[in-house]
């Protein structure tokens, strides 16, 4: 996590991953992750967040919780099948005080 952004080191695959999660940002981030219902997208998640109409678009399946900037990492594994899935923060900005997602903190992932 950097920056209003995720990097993954390699490009996700089907099977079960372990994910290293440090952040070397000036501010804190969190990581969720999620898998999209199907026949949904990140842009229908994001709507969602905006509106919270209707059962969210979406199964929460773990991620990390805040990480101070320049702490140590943080591990967590999760198990993927063919899908949508996608990442994102929800810790509120220090500056503007809207989500970090907003700010564009989001990496959607498609597993073939």
């Amino acid at each position: 996590m950097d920056n209003y952004a995720f990097k993954l080191s390699a490009p996700l695959t089907a099977g079960t991953h372990t994910f290293k999660v440090s952040n070397p940002d000036q501010q804190p981030h969190e990581l969720e992750l999620i898998r999209l219902a199907p026949g949904k997208t990140a842009a229908d998640m994001l709507a969602w967040l905006q509106a919270q109409n209707g059962p969210p678009p979406r199964q929460a399946l773990g991620g990390v919780a805040i990480i101070s900037p320049a702490s140590g990492p943080a591990y967590f594994t999760a198990t993927f099948t063919s899908g949508n899935y996608m990442l994102l923060c929800f810790v509120f900005d220090s500056g503007d005080g809207k989500p970090h997602f907003a700010h564009g903190m989001v990496l959607p992932i498609t597993i073939p």
